[in-house]
């Protein structure tokens, strides 16, 4: 929509989010419609109806740039142009999942738009947490130690923080600065099942859960100094296949081995010292967890990294194992009637799991 003067596009770099803005001397927007030209089959009226098109442009790329954590906006005057925005967080920046955006700086004017924080190191929680929380905005950090800032900027209506149960509670609320105690954010604190914990909990570096794409394959071995080499260890020869397939269209990946047991992947881990082992762990005779052991006694086990390959259901067992909780803090407190709904409302979902013990007596 711009007939003379020219287009400019500026890349900056600011807390941790690329932001790229488009610069046009076209005819402009008027203020009023600049929040509906981001609605489907919409486009200004202002002269820009004459040009064609079906007004799914903005909308499509508004919904993309959200789907990646971003967000993205724009400014216009009539006769004087427009300015259109996107920005895109860095590796490490918060995610967004919602489809919502706004323009840095506005403040949530109704506790139901404020967003969710959610802090887990893997960012797949984000997208649960999501499915579950209905329409809430919900926002994913992957350190503690970006909540204050987060705080700060977006002025969540809650914080859940996801630790592995046995996490202490000094480990990371001091890492908090006092800003919850300066703005009274109710925090919960829960531990819900998470790919990250896998390291934790059972010595795995990472893990994949089959079926296994060319993406996720690629995003282990970006995490590697290349030359990569690589051990493929599993019992399915069809997925040992596949997984040479993959890797063999990865520039940066050097040598790949294959092993269809344990006891034989032990021994070429001790022969070629691979960078990336894939680790089934499911195997006849010496499984997963058998191997993993065994690798200890390497001395360059520090080196390599070591990815558990799992079922779903598998994997969704060997993560609660562990005892799984939820508590709520707020420094301020809580009144009585808050926290006799959110018990009423708990009360709604829990369930009592009767065994009986050795002295035949009941527990709950």
């Amino acid at each position: 929509f711009t007939d003379s003067g020219g287009i400019k596009v500026d890349v900056k770099q600011e807390d941790g989010f690329l932001i790229v803005k488009v610069v046009d001397t076209g005819i402009g927007i008027p203020t009023e419609q600049l929040e509906k030209i981001f609605d489907e089959f919409t486009q200004a009226e202002t002269g820009l109806s004459r040009r064609g098109g079906t007004g799914l442009g903005l909308t499509l790329s508004k919904r993309f740039v959200n789907m990646h954590g971003g967000r993205m906006w724009a400014e216009s005057q009539p006769g004087s142009g427009s300015t259109f925005y996107f920005s895109l967080p860095l590796p490490g920046t918060m995610l967004r999942t919602t489809t919502r955006s706004r323009k840095p700086g506005l403040q949530p004017v109704d506790i139901l738009d404020a967003p969710i924080i959610i802090v887990d190191p893997d960012s797949s929680m984000v997208d649960m947490f999501s499915r579950y929380l209905g329409e809430r905005k919900v926002l994913g950090i992957r350190d503690w130690r970006q909540v204050p800032k987060i705080v700060q900027e977006e002025h969540p209506q809650a914080v859940i923080v996801n630790l592995p149960p046995e996490t202490p509670k000094s480990e990371w609320l001091a890492q908090s600065g006092g800003v919850l105690k300066q703005y009274s954010v109710p925090v919960f604190r829960c531990s819900v099942p998470s790919p990250s914990w896998l390291h934790y909990t059972t010595g795995f570096d990472n893990s994949l859960t089959k079926p296994i794409s060319r993406e996720m394959i690629a995003q282990l071995v970006a995490e590697c100094t290349p030359p990569v080499s690589v051990l493929v260890v599993d019992d399915d020869p069809g997925f040992v296949r596949l997984m040479n397939r993959f890797l063999g269209e990865i520039d940066t990946v050097g040598e790949v081995r294959s092993a269809y047991d344990g006891k034989n992947g032990l021994r070429l881990v001790r022969e070629s010292r691979p960078d990336l082992i894939l680790l089934d762990i499911l195997m006849p005779g010496m499984d997963g967890f058998q191997v993993l052991d065994a690798l200890q006694s390497i001395p360059e086990r520090n080196r390599m990294r070591v990815v558990a390959v799992t079922a779903t259901a598998y994997k969704s067992e060997l993560l609660s194992r562990g005892s799984i909780y939820l508590t709520l803090m707020q420094e301020t407190g809580l009144d009585t009637a808050t926290v006799l709904q959110v018990l009423n409302s708990a009360l709604k979902w829990v369930r009592p799991d009767y065994t009986k013990g050795d002295d035949n007596s009941v527990k709950a």
